[in-house]
């Protein structure tokens, strides 16, 4: 005979009787398995074996609701499985049976075979026919799932569910599948777990989810610590209200918690957490090399507490890649709306934060980054010594922006925060191009205007535009083995402020050359020099650059370096220097001198250019520049006049003579009042009409 013992069908005994987690839906069937020993507890193997399988309704004592036989064969390990659905039917209908009421199951066997059936075991089942009843449970979610009230959940507001919410989620992790919570108040005084892939779903939070009586899908905690704990895997928690019951006692609502393992794609929709008054709405914890990531929140209510949404993690952990959409915190008793303690890359759509008023802050970022757009962020009844928004030193490259009803804002770190109101305002920094002579001009086409090159047989060659049409570039030769630093002179180096958006830079140039890992940018951080990724040796076009933290105890240095790692010279075309300090990218192009009615205070350097006229006198000046020397003692006849080579109306330009004795002809083109004829490092001063004529401002001659 086989001898198994009578159990709860919830867990598996690998050496008496086996219950396996597999549904097979589409036969309207689930599988059992089981082990056949003889008396003296000797596996009975490759056996035929004879079953009789009942079930019995309501009381184990009633007659069975059904019954079917099988004819089995146990393998090698006495091991033999069974689909009950599937045997031959002797009563009843198995497909209309109706899981919602208490059943037990009734195995009867024949270890020759036959048909001489002896009783074996009568257990109550708790686990699979529950799913297949959830087949039925249409009213939430549709489709398969587990239903809290088949696990003797109550949902009176009074008794104790917290037994039948364990046991259902333990049945769906075993599964994988949903626990659906209908329409009720259920009491829970522990908090309940929801592991990998299990998801809990209720019918919504009522009519009146903010008061009572409640109509939604109510859980109601009475313990001390968190409500909800999900550690798993694409988890999802759905149309639910969580509310403290423990007079305080509780830590929280939600904590999604990740010790020592990863922990992904978590979804909370439609869910209202509140009255925690001394705890946390939703907390996300990151410990032991633990790591959060790419959660997502959508209608996550939040109302009534001590910390909205707390984001934190332990130095080896991480909270990244989160997004927060159309969520709302609001209420009263608040210390933080919500506070980042770490994390990057987390990201707020939509997000409301309006509690009355909060002790710390309305949004608080201590360490880390946050990516917030069209937020609101208002507290009616906040201390104006409070601040609403407050971003702790050292924290750089957040963004916010949205709507602000009014507050204190503090930035000590390097943020960008666009939340414009009456009472309130915050600037971010400047994204002009801070390098000097940006368009390298060049007077001679080898030396650069407030550039150095330095390295043993290091020559440049100043080119045309290519990039841009304003821009030079720079052809930079350096010899095999060698090495070469770009950089702006000590006098042009880019002015660092005493303001925290100048602790970090943003520069680049853009590089072409055949050679890969040889260039690159670098600048003297606070830990020591720090480079960015190497150009790729692509021979086209690209941006090399990096944003680092500027040294502010020694002059900050902006540099490309050029290390030849080869056995030949090798040619490095440079173009378009930018750089801005703070979180705002640069743009190409220099800051622009054009302002009606603006003051001009300071030094101020005009462009200098060399120039020799040609033997017919049509002297043909570059656009790069309004000083010129005139170095040899031809007489000059025109000044650009084609039109494609033609000066704006209004461009003034100098002539600086070298020579006494060079005549420049008063006509139509260039109309002097006399004849002028040049002295030794004389000059004369000319305004362009705009036609490719002329017109004398002054002279020294």
């Amino acid at each position: 005979m086989i001898h198994i013992k009578k159990t709860v069908l919830n867990f598996l005994f690998p050496t008496v009787f086996i219950f396996s987690n597999l549904i097979l839906s589409a036969q309207d069937s689930f599988r059992y398995q089981a082990v056949a020993r003889d008396s003296s507890g000797t596996t009975i193997a490759n056996q035929l074996i004879g079953v009789q399988v009942s079930i019995i309704q309501i009381d184990e004592n009633l007659p069975p609701t059904y019954i079917e036989t099988h004819q089995t064969l146990s393998n090698n390990y006495g091991v033999f499985n069974l689909n009950i659905g599937d045997g031959i039917p002797i009563q009843g209908n198995f497909s209309s049976l109706d899981w919602s009421q208490k059943s037990f199951i009734k195995v009867e066997v024949d270890v020759t075979g036959g048909a001489n059936y002896q009783l074996s075991s009568l257990s109550e089942m708790h686990t699979v026919p529950k799913a297949l009843y959830a087949e039925k449970a249409k009213s939430i979610e549709g489709g398969f799932g587990l239903n809290v009230k088949d696990f003797g959940a109550i949902g009176n507001g009074t008794i104790d569910d917290t037994d039948a919410f364990e046991n259902a989620l333990d049945s769906a992790k075993i599964l994988g599948c949903k626990v659906l919570v209908p329409q009720g108040i259920y009491r829970l005084t522990r908090t309940i777990v929801v592991s990998d892939g299990v998801s809990l779903i209720g019918e919504g939070t009522g009519s009146t989810p903010l008061q009572t009586p409640y109509n939604g899908s109510l859980l109601w905690y009475d313990g001390d610590d968190y409500a909800i704990k999900i550690n798993g895997h694409s988890s999802r928690l759905k149309d639910l209200v969580i509310r403290d019951k423990s007079d305080g006692k509780a830590k929280g609502g939600i904590i999604l918690e990740a010790h020592n393992r990863l922990l992904e794609s978590v979804y909370i929709f439609e869910v209202l957490v509140s009255g925690f008054t001394n705890g946390t709405g939703l907390k996300l914890f990151a410990k032991n090399s633990g790591g959060i990531a790419y959660a997502a929140f959508y209608n996550l209510r939040i109302r009534h507490g001590k910390i909205g949404i707390h984001l934190d993690h332990t130095n080896n952990s991480f909270v990244n890649s989160n997004t927060w959409h159309h969520c709302q915190i609001s209420g009263g008793g608040f210390q933080y709306g919500m506070v980042i303690d770490g994390g990057n890359n987390n990201i707020l759509n939509g997000v409301v934060i309006e509690p009355l008023s909060s002790t710390h802050g309305h949004l608080v970022v201590k360490t880390g980054e946050i990516f917030a757009s069209e937020m609101r962020i208002e507290g009616v009844d906040q201390d104006p010594k409070t601040p609403l928004i407050k971003f702790s030193k050292k924290t750089k490259n957040s963004t916010l922006t949205g709507v602000y009803a009014g507050g204190l804002t503090l930035d000590k770190g390097n943020n960008y925060i666009n939340m414009k109101s009456g009472k309130a305002i915050h600037y971010k920094n400047s994204h002009f191009n801070k390098f000097k002579n940006a368009t390298f001009f060049s007077a001679n086409n080898s030396t650069i205007t407030d550039w150095d090159v330095t390295g043993n047989g290091v020559t440049t060659t100043v080119l045309p535009p290519e990039l841009s049409p304003t821009h030079n570039v720079v052809k930079i030769t350096v010899p095999a083995s060698g090495e070469a630093t770009f950089e702006p002179s000590a006098l042009a180096r880019p002015a660092v402020k005493d303001l925290p958006l100048y602790d970090q830079v943003n520069f680049g140039f853009h590089i072409k050359t055949n050679n890969s890992d040889i260039v690159f940018t670098s600048t003297n951080a606070p830990d020591g020099w720090t480079n960015s990724s190497p150009y790729s040796g692509s021979n086209e076009w690209e941006c090399v650059g990096m944003n680092a933290e500027v040294n502010r105890s020694t002059p900050a240095r902006f540099t490309l370096k050029i290390i030849n790692t080869t056995n030949k010279a090798v040619d490095v075309y440079v173009s378009t220097p930018t750089l801005s300090f703070g979180n705002q990218l640069p743009i190409l192009d220099e800051a622009p001198l054009f302002e009606s009615g603006g003051q001009l205070n300071g030094l101020l350097t005009h462009a200098f250019g060399e120039s020799d006229t040609p033997s017919d006198g049509f002297l043909k000046l570059p656009k790069s520049a309004n000083y010129f020397e005139i170095k040899n003692t031809t007489n000059i006849q025109r000044i650009n006049h084609l039109t494609a080579d033609r000066l704006p109306k209004g461009s003034v330009i100098t002539l600086l003579f070298n020579h006494a004795g060079v005549g420049v002809t008063n006509s139509g083109y260039i109309n002097l009042k006399s004849g002028f004829t040049s002295v030794a490092n004389g000059s004369l001063t000319i305004i362009s009409n705009g036609n490719g004529t002329w017109r004398e401002v002054n002279r020294n001659n």
